[in-house]
């Protein structure tokens, strides 16, 4: 963190100033509905968490921590596309340019779901074999939990998404209003599911939770601006993520996963013959991926 500002400061310059109450009682009046999304939001991640704790053991809380922290992976691209996407679409609901808006939120769906289908896939398949290889036998007992994050996930990109949407065109009262009742709906499916189904019981409150605030999120979201998915695009990921899942069930059966390495050969076999397959099916996602290369002055797709 010390070398990131470092650097930061190098390009930009930073100074103290002078503020007084009104600056405060501005920035308050403008985030005070932010600041109260983000603390449910806060309450709906860790919940299940705590009562883990609480109904069963440190073991089970460590355990699904870990499935928790491995399924996450399949939201990398939807956190950066949050990075990136909040400013411009808050420039450009102040500026009512709605279709750039639809137009970005729908690539955004696109190219989340791009990585998030095949892990997934790939996650579901070799889940015994991912915590086995990469924590331990004993983390082996959180593959259903794990199966379960797995569709979790897919169902925060739309949450993710859309509730970033509304925070970025001015409607955070709306997004707290849906966080919060997420946050209620996510403690009181804990306390009825743990105490029967352990972990498997708390991952499946995280996946339903996620599921209404992204469908209580599009409700809001689409009097604002008309919410469209590229289903063409998408089920094209999803007959690779189907082409690279038979591919990796034909391998393990003739050379079964012995150790580490063979786990990383897979999963890396697994994902070239994705890519190669996405791009070779789907035009729209190729030729976006060839100007982003492009602009990098890496163009390699013709």
């Amino acid at each position: 963190m010390i070398a990131a500002i470092a650097i930061n400061l190098r390009f930009i310059r930073l100074g103290f100033s002078r503020c007084d109450r009104s600056h405060f009682t501005g920035l308050l009046s403008f985030s005070i509905w932010t600041f109260l999304s983000s603390g449910g939001l806060l309450i709906f991640t860790y919940a299940d968490t705590i009562l883990i704790g609480i109904f069963m053991t440190e073991a089970d809380v460590g355990i699904y921590r870990v499935a928790f922290q491995l399924t996450s992976v399949a939201s990398f691209m939807v956190i950066a596309l949050h990075t990136v996407l909040f400013p411009r679409i808050s420039k450009w609901h102040a500026e009512n340019e709605l279709k750039k808006i639809e137009n970005s939120l729908t690539q955004a769906f696109t190219y989340s779901l791009f990585l998030a289908v095949p892990v997934a896939a790939g996650g579901i398949i070799l889940s015994d074999k991912l915590l086995y290889f990469l924590y331990g036998a004993v983390f082996e007992v959180g593959v259903p939990a794990l199966i379960i994050l797995l569709f979790a996930q897919t169902a925060n990109i739309f949450m993710y998404l859309q509730t970033m949407c509304l925070n970025a065109m001015d409607k955070p009262r709306t997004s707290f209003y849906i966080t919060a009742v997420s946050a209620v709906v996510n403690i009181i499916l804990n306390v009825l599911l743990i105490p029967i189904f352990g972990i498997s019981g708390a991952a499946v409150a995280s996946l339903i939770t996620m599921m209404m605030n992204a469908g209580l999120s599009y409700v809001m979201l689409k009097s604002l601006v008309h919410v469209r998915i590229n289903t063409k695009s998408i089920l094209n990921l999803i007959i690779a993520a189907f082409i690279m899942s038979g591919f990796i069930l034909v391998y393990i059966h003739i050379s079964p996963i012995q150790n580490f390495i063979g786990l990383v050969l897979i999963l890396a076999l697994g994902a070239l013959i994705y890519l190669v397959t996405v791009l070779g099916i789907d035009r729209s996602i190729r030729n976006d991926l060839k100007g982003l290369l492009h602009t990098m002055n890496f163009p390699i797709i013709q």
